[in-house]
């Protein structure tokens, strides 16, 4: 069953502050600690830093390395697909079973990859706060505490309440590639950019909202097939039954959009932009997934079990640089009323959203990367 926690959200300030990463370098010293130094899958090396406010950056050095010491040994594209998997299922976690065999194979051509998680908040007076995980999940669970029926902390979703305060994590991930073999100027340095959003508490409200990030002055790779996707899925408390809520994607390149079903326009849509400097993407998740019940009495009374426990869009494309280092500002816009369209606007370093009519809407920024040029 929803709680609902009645807090008034006022209008979102804008709160955007840069932070420098360089890909296959270590990070800024005065504003990222280093906090650990593994190696994962037997080669490739994973450098983990946090910043006082909790935000946390990886950075994945000589894959190219790892990648050709495995191929040799190994001739079947199975196992190909299996090594590119095992690489994206390492940066990208539980996200990899929602990418196509395509962009999964990505991973075969990454050399250096730079990954920003950012843990946000938008209060009840409209201001954002960066937390860290831990935080955010403590303050999670004193809204449990404070109703008797809750006593476990969630892990990374909370489908059983609904809040009026936005609790988000958005993670950035910018993969240097292998030169590819349509490159005909010797200056482009190719970068996949892959944005992931997830909600960690039930927004009250769930119409379309916008999904966007700016590169600006990286350059647009029209080679590339943009990708993007949303998924929400819900879980019965008492027997344990999953259910696919949604899940839907689409595409957009130079030959035109596709969508991996009938019904994904009504929930997915790419907007790409003319002027280029950045890409965005309208997010739709069901307001009420109704279809999916499952009843069961509980301390004597007949109820809806049914519980949301993942909301999540991911958005991603290829862009190159000629000489120039560009920053990479990542937003959300979560829209509070069924009226209007959001749109994106995209600047050196810096991501806006507007509306085309007078609607309200709070914003969502993540810290942005910055990606050194390197000769």
């Amino acid at each position: 069953m929803k709680k609902g926690i009645s807090i008034l959200l006022l209008t979102t300030l804008l709160f955007s502050i840069m932070v420098q990463t360089v890909l296959a370098t270590n990070a800024t010293p005065e504003i990222y600690y280093q906090t650990a130094t593994t190696t994962v899958l037997n080669g490739i090396q994973k450098n983990e830093y946090h910043n006082s406010n909790g935000q946390v950056m990886y950075q994945y050095n000589n894959i190219d390395t790892y990648v050709a010491n495995n191929l040799s040994k190994r001739n079947l594209d199975q196992s190909a697909y299996e090594l590119a998997k095992s690489i994206m299922t390492e940066i990208e976690g539980d996200s990899v079973e929602h990418l196509p065999t395509e962009y999964i194979m990505d991973a075969l051509t990454y050399t250096d990859v730079t990954q920003m998680v950012s843990y946000i908040k938008v209060k009840a007076d409209g201001t954002q706060v960066y937390m860290s995980k831990d935080a955010m999940m403590d303050e999670i669970m004193a809204l449990h505490e404070n109703n008797s029926e809750y006593a476990v902390a969630p892990m990374s979703f909370d489908g059983d309440f609904v809040s009026e305060d936005g609790y988000m994590e958005l993670t950035t991930t910018i993969s240097q590639m292998i030169t590819p073999s349509y490159c005909t100027d010797s200056r482009n340095k190719y970068y996949i950019i892959s944005v992931i959003s997830n909600w960690l508490i039930e927004p009250v409200q769930k119409f379309e909202d916008m999904l966007a990030f700016s590169y600006t002055p990286a350059i647009y790779n029209n080679h590339y097939t943009d990708y993007a996707y949303i998924v929400e899925t819900a879980h019965c408390s008492e027997c344990g039954k999953y259910y696919s809520v949604l899940n839907h994607s689409t595409t957009y390149s130079e030959s035109g959009v596709s969508y991996s079903d009938s019904a994904a326009s009504n929930h997915i849509n790419i907007v790409y932009n003319q002027g280029g400097g950045g890409l965005s993407c309208h997010v739709n998740f069901v307001a009420n997934p109704s279809s999916y019940t499952c009843y069961h009495t509980v301390n004597g009374i007949s109820q809806d079990c049914v519980e949301i426990t993942r909301m999540e869009s991911s958005l991603r494309t290829c862009v190159y640089s000629q000489g120039n280092d560009f920053s990479t500002a990542v937003g959300y816009a979560h829209k509070w009323l069924s009226v209007g369209s959001i749109s994106a606007s995209f600047g050196i370093g810096t991501l806006g959203f507007s509306a085309s009519v007078v609607t309200k809407y709070t914003e969502y920024f993540a810290r942005p990367v910055t990606v050194t040029y390197n000769t």
